[in-house]
């Protein structure tokens, strides 16, 4: 299933089918309006991860709060239910651009974390939340990746290596692209943390973020022809610079 802004900033989740070999994507007929109908914020992307089963887990901001809607996909891919939506991730900002990873931690009910721009402090956050099996959304902790202003634009999520140790990169001061690696703890009582800040090019954005082994990749939208690395936490990220 794919998430997505209509042209009437309305938030979609549209099924999809791909073949065992990807040679064939079909879009499908079958899509579910989310935020029970009502728009949601024009200039902010939506992410969506899968839980466990049929459960599935949709983060959007509306422009004045983000929030996360589970919904229910059956195998056949025959249909798209709605499910529970949390209260907002962020009760004094205005996130935009959230996206969501599922972790390690817990099985039921799984953890989860969400990185976003926060518009009103103009600073990058996370955010931990859990996901029972049954599709109840409970907030945990918080707190920022990126306390420079402006910062923490366009982020994106991957697991930096092994344990609860997760990397986040993201748009910050000057334009400049960084990456820094988060603990998010084993448990409640443990807070995220932050460590490692490092900055990887100079003005120019990053664009995604993936990881293969210990290798945190990282791609960014300009400059063409150069390659970079830093170490965080031990683990060797590798950023190669493709360019457009």
């Amino acid at each position: 299933a794919v998430a997505y802004r209509d042209s009437s900033n309305k938030g979609q989740v549209e099924i999809i089918t791909i073949t065992d070999n990807g040679g064939t994507i079909t879009p499908g007929d079958i899509t579910l309006a989310l935020n029970s109908n009502s728009a949601i914020s024009s200039s902010s992307n939506l992410d969506i991860a899968h839980v466990t089963g049929t459960l599935y887990a949709v983060v959007w901001s509306d422009g004045t709060d983000a929030k996360v809607q589970t919904i229910t996909i059956p195998d056949n891919g025959a249909s798209i239910t709605a499910g529970s939506i949390s209260a907002a991730i962020d009760a004094t900002g205005v996130p935009s651009d959230p996206v969501l990873i599922q972790t390690d931690i817990g099985s039921d009910p799984r953890n989860f974390v969400i990185a976003y721009h926060d518009t009103t402090a103009i600073k990058g956050e996370l955010r931990s939340v859990t996901i029972s099996n049954a599709g109840t959304v409970t907030l945990k902790d918080t707190i920022k990746f990126d306390n420079n202003s402006p910062g923490g634009m366009t982020p994106s999520l991957a697991h930096s290596g092994t344990g609860a140790m997760y990397a986040v990169t993201y748009k910050g001061s000057g334009a400049d692209g960084f990456v820094t690696s988060f603990n998010l703890g084993d448990a409640d009582s443990t807070p995220p943390t932050v460590p490692t800040n490092i900055t990887i090019t100079s003005n120019n954005s990053v664009n995604t973020l993936a990881k293969s082994g210990n290798i945190v990749s990282v791609t960014f939208d300009t400059e063409s022809g150069s390659t970079c690395t830093g170490t965080i936490d031990g683990k060797t990220a590798s950023c190669s610079v493709t360019g457009t």
